[in-house]
C-alpha cells in the first residue's frame, strides 16, 4: 500500500491530487459519524425496523458514493487545470485514480470496525493515529525510495521475487489486482462491522 502511494507520487500534482481524493472522503465519512453521534442518530435507527446489517452496509455504500463523486469532481478540476497550461500540470490519470480507491478501501476498512465497536468518541483517537500515521508513512517509504534510486539494494528487490510478479502482471494487471485487494478489504471490514454491530448495546 506505502509502495504504490509512494511511488504514484513521485510529481507533486500526483502527489496532490492523491492526497485532495482520499483526505476529501475520508472527512466525509469523519463528518457523517460525528455528526450521527452528535444527534444520537445510532439509538433512532434501532428503534426502527431497520436491522443492523442494513445500517452498516448503508455507510460502507457511502464510502462508495463519496468516492465516486470526489473522482469525478477531482478529474473534472484536473481536466480544467490541464487544459491551461497551468505550470505544467497533468490531468489525475488512472494510477492516480486506482491509488485513490485503493487508499480509501484501506483506511475506511481499517476504521469502520472500530467505530462500530466502540461509536465514535472512542474511534477518534484511532482515526488520528490511522490517518496521520498512514501519510507519514508514506512520505517515509517515498524518501526511501528516492534515496536508494539506481542502488543494488533496490535493484535486487526489483529483480527478486516481486519484480517477476509484477513483471508477468502487467500494468493493467496490477491495477486490477489493487482493485481487487481493494474490495476484499472492503468486504471483509463490512463483515467484521456487521458482528460487531449486531452485539453492541446501547445505553
Amino acid at each position: 500500500m506505502l509502495l504504490v502511494f509512494s511511488v504514484s507520487s513521485n510529481e507533486s500534482s500526483k502527489s496532490a491530487y492523491i492526497l485532495a481524493g482520499v483526505s476529501v472522503v475520508y472527512m466525509f465519512i469523519q463528518y457523517s459519524c460525528a455528526i450521527e453521534d452528535k444527534n444520537n442518530s445510532e439509538k433512532v435507527f434501532n428503534s426502527l425496523p431497520i436491522s443492523r446489517e442494513a445500517i452498516v452496509l448503508s455507510k460502507y455504500a457511502a464510502v462508495m458514493v463519496f468516492a465516486i463523486l470526489d473522482i469525478v469532481l477531482l478529474s473534472a478540476i484536473s481536466y480544467i487545470v490541464a487544459r491551461t497550461g497551468f505550470m505544467g500540470i497533468q490531468a489525475i490519470g488512472i494510477i492516480d485514480v486506482i491509488t485513490i480507491l485503493f487508499t480509501i478501501s484501506i483506511l475506511t476498512g481499517a476504521y469502520l470496525p472500530i467505530y462500530f465497536k466502540f461509536g465514535y468518541i472512542k474511534a477518534k483517537i484511532l482515526n488520528i493515529v490511522l490517518f496521520l500515521g498512514f501519510f507519514s508513512a508514506s512520505m517515509l517509504v517515498g524518501q526511501l525510495l528516492k534515496h536508494f534510486k539506481g542502488s543494488k539494494i533496490l535493484y535486487s528487490t526489483s529483480e527478486g521475487a516481486l519484480g517477476h510478479w509484477l513483471t508477468i502482471l502487467g500494468d493493467q494487471g496490477v491495477l486490477m489486482a489493487l482493485l481487487c485487494i481493494g474490495l476484499l478489504v472492503m468486504a471483509i471490514s463490512s463483515f467484521i462491522s456487521v458482528a460487531f454491530y449486531r452485539n453492541r448495546e446501547f445505553s
